[in-house]
């Protein structure tokens, strides 16, 4: 971890952290451009909402590499994703990435 602020995730994935220090790392060599996502949204629960969701199964969770997470084709990473929770799951396969399109 060399960014300052920056909480830890999975394995090398990090979250948050000095933007200042960022941009100078990436000057100096020490951080590729490559090596950095940058992702705009933002979700939130107010406390216990979200155990709540997932007590009541509106959530599917499973364990994931840090490596499938951040896939260059994310058609095919949710694919994936769904495919190795099972069956049950398979109409999701192919649902749009916006709900409203379906």
């Amino acid at each position: 971890n060399i960014m300052p602020g920056s909480i830890r995730v999975l394995g090398s994935i990090y979250w948050g952290g000095d933007f200042a220090v960022l941009k100078e790392n990436i000057r100096n060599g020490s951080i590729q451009p490559g090596d950095i996502h940058f992702f705009l949204g933002y979700s939130g629960w107010d406390g216990g909402q979200l155990e709540n969701e997932i007590k009541e199964n509106s959530w599917l969770v499973s364990d994931v590499d840090e490596h499938s997470i951040l896939e260059k084709y994310k058609e095919i990473s949710w694919a994936n994703f769904v495919k190795k929770a099972g069956t049950r799951y398979r109409v999701w396969e192919n649902f749009p990435e916006n709900p409203m399109l379906n």
